[in-house]
């Protein structure tokens, strides 16, 4: 044993933290090896005594490395490659140009694009990128070549779910920038070619926006559309419609102007439904229409036929948000709706008299009347329009559980209403008892016939509210101040911003207080959308034939 010596080995396995594998043997010296001399029994039994411990040693050797190894591998799984040249180039090419439509589509003018007419390399990388061309938005009525486009766009999305815009307006444009010329009607070939591709891509199709005629035949088809969950059409047609009967995942629509007894559509399944009916077909179709919706969340109504002379009730179980305009409001009298939520009333500023608010408000008695449960329990948010003489004590005894209420005071005279509101909320806390927020969205606090900086600061002493007002003037920050000392907050109600996009996204919903049925004038990012397509002039007459050629007889950024 005297000829062996302790050998200790030690391996380092990662530089950074310093990690390591070590372990201690006995080895036998060189010269002990290359001498004569022959181990005595007591070095042959040490020797056998320390391979065991040799062996886990080498065990344990193995174990770290194949841990170490095993981190390796999750280190490169996880590390980012940087992207090719190629990859690079798709990727400033798409940027190019979903920068030039990023506030208005035109899915003809994409392919016209200035980055496509730089080379035939460039051209090819932008038309192997599907999401350039799965959000699709035509306008037939003024682009001869809608029917091509729509075909290239649904070959070149590959495989991605498709959304389709097609309008009946034309794109708002400058016209001394773009000469389109309004077309009366389109031709059967159009629509036989823009047929096969809607049909071909029946399997993709995500999101419709049809606001246009489509013929007869294409109408009375019926295609499976596994994905579609959002539908919107506007065209008048007194034709059997079953082209959108198989839509098992569709959840949302928007019916504009449609007979509703020809439109068969899933209804049953619907989660939220806009509706704009035509009054002159009368009641009863859109009362059965709305009763087959038993799965309805959210309901909006434009206008509607109803009146006092429709008997029958109208019954949505699972219906949580209703918003009426107009008119519209006539249906509280035959709803029924005992998981009722949010319900917001809405006039037009050109109606906003005593008469029609009086009538808005009577709608809303009626429907506390026969809907007692929902209005004792549910219904936690309202907004309705208010006029001078509004009868706060039969209003508001039912409608205990609301937390948020909105009054629509669009007309500056009915600011002393608002006023009385606050008062009656201070002498009576048991009217509205859950109420945290107050709307008055066109109060103004400064004016000389009433002391209405007076009236918030009384109403913020006796209840902790959060309050959105129209303005506040020379008082924000008196009232801001006096609002934190007592745990309240006040504010000006934002603008809300208008922005138009191309198509519907999942999950969209509509602005109320944009216009959906016109696309006149021009916004800002228009103009420099024309300026920056304009900036090419001038290009050969061959690519004019395979790019674009059929889309206008004039090119209009020439």
């Amino acid at each position: 044993m005297a000829q062996l010596e302790p050998l200790h080995i030690h391996s380092r396995l990662c530089f950074r933290c310093g990690r390591s594998v070590g372990a201690t043997t006995m080895s036998v010296p060189l010269h002990v090896i290359h001498s004569n001399a022959v181990p005595t029994e007591s070095e042959k039994a040490s020797i056998r005594r320390s391979i065991p411990s040799d062996e886990a040693a080498i065990k344990e050797f193995g174990f770290e490395i194949e841990r170490t190894l095993n981190i390796l591998s999750e280190l490169r799984a996880k590390r980012r490659t940087l992207p090719s040249a190629p990859g690079n180039l798709s990727m400033i090419i798409e940027l190019a140009i979903t920068r030039t439509f990023r506030r208005k589509r035109d899915s003809s003018l994409v392919k016209r694009h200035p980055v496509l007419r730089v080379c035939q390399r460039w051209r090819a990388i932008a038309e192997a990128l599907p999401h350039l061309w799965a959000d699709i938005q035509l306008y037939p009525r003024v682009d001869a070549g809608w029917h091509d486009t729509l075909a290239k766009c649904v070959k070149r999305s590959g495989s991605l779910p498709l959304d389709l815009c097609m309008k009946e307006t034309e794109p708002r444009w400058r016209p001394e920038r773009c000469s389109f010329a309004f077309r009366g009607c389109t031709e059967t070939d159009e629509w036989r070619t823009a047929g096969k591709a809607l049909l071909a891509g029946a399997p993709r199709w995500r999101t419709l926006r049809l606001a246009y005629d489509p013929p007869d035949d294409l109408l009375r088809a019926a295609p499976a559309f596994p994905q579609l969950t959002f539908l919107h059409v506007e065209f008048v047609t007194r034709q059997d419609t079953t082209l959108f009967q198989n839509c098992p995942a569709l959840v949302k629509a928007r019916i504009d102007r449609m007979f509703v007894d020809r439109l068969e559509l899933p209804w049953s399944q619907l989660k939220e439904l806009t509706l704009e009916p035509i009054p002159s077909i009368g009641i009863k179709l859109y009362g059965a229409a709305l009763s087959q919706c038993q799965a309805l969340l959210s309901l909006t109504l434009t206008t509607t036929p109803f009146d006092n002379e429709f008997r029958p009730l109208i019954t949505l179980p699972c219906l949580q948000s209703a918003t009426l305009h107009k008119s519209a409001c006539s249906l509280l009298f035959h709803l029924i709706a005992p998981n009722l939520q949010g319900l917001s009333l809405h006039s037009d500023k050109n109606d906003m008299d005593e008469d029609s608010i009086g009538c808005h408000l009577d709608t809303l008695m009626a429907f506390a009347v026969h809907n007692h449960t929902i209005t004792q329990s549910k219904l936690v948010y309202l907004a309705f329009p208010v006029a001078s003489g509004v009868l706060w004590n039969s209003i508001l005894q039912h409608f205990p559980t609301v937390s948020h209420l909105r009054l629509n005071d669009d007309i500056s005279m009915y600011e002393c209403t608002s006023v009385d509101l606050m008062g009656l909320l201070i002498t009576r806390p048991d009217y509205l008892p859950k109420l945290v927020r107050l709307d008055l969205h066109n109060f103004g606090v400064e004016g000389p016939l009433i002391d209405k900086p007076r009236a918030i600061e009384d109403l913020l002493r006796h209840r902790t509210l959060e309050m959105e007002v129209g303005a506040l003037g020379a008082y924000q920050e008196r009232l801001t101040r006096y609002s934190s000392e007592r745990g309240a907050k006040i504010g000006v109600r934002e603008p809300t911003p208008f922005a138009r996009r191309c198509g519907y996204e999942e999950g969209d919903g509509w602005d109320e207080n944009s216009d959906m049925s016109s696309d006149s004038g021009m916004v800002e990012g228009d103009e420099e959308i024309a300026e920056e397509l304009g900036l090419l002039k001038s290009h050969s007459d061959a690519e004019d034939e395979e790019y674009g050629g059929s889309y206008l007889d004039q090119d209009p950024y020439a």
